[in-house]
């Protein structure tokens, strides 16, 4: 179910011109789940992750 919503979340970004989302998680298995989905640790931040949805499909 979580894995939809992202994606859904994914293709609106996309429908509307919105090439990068990011969150926080200071959870790590909220953590994991999000990097499953393509995003990335910001380094500094090290609770932020980040996706960007340009010119992908998903």
């Amino acid at each position: 179910m979580g894995r939809a919503l992202v994606d859904a979340l994914h293709a609106q970004m996309r429908a509307e011109g919105i090439e990068e989302v990011w969150v926080l998680s200071d959870n790590s298995e909220a953590g994991a789940f999000y990097e499953a989905c393509g995003y990335a640790v910001d380094e500094v931040q090290g609770v932020m992750l980040s996706h960007s949805v340009a010119d992908r499909e998903a």
